[in-house]
């Protein structure tokens, strides 16, 4: 267990005031557990998304050639 120390702006004060004593009939502690539970809860969905963008953005070497034109594709060499 830990004990935390917060100081938050006067408007985010009495709105999450107002909110704990609606859905948490008070219970401080487990507004903010519920609230880091759920920051923690994203951050762990985020990470293996940006990763895979990451992938997709950097591509993935198959081998072959690389065509720069579609023209290229069809050029004829004469002999």
């Amino acid at each position: 267990m830990m004990t935390l120390k917060i100081e938050l702006e006067e408007s985010l004060d009495k709105k999450f005031s107002r909110l704990v004593k609606e859905i948490y009939h008070g219970d401080v502690t487990k507004a903010v557990s519920e609230a880091v539970r759920v920051l923690l809860e994203d951050m762990d969905k985020e990470t293996p998304r940006s990763r895979q963008l990451k992938l997709m953005s950097e591509g993935f070497n198959l081998g072959g050639i690389t065509i720069k034109s579609r023209e290229e594709i069809y050029e004829r060499q004469t002999c």
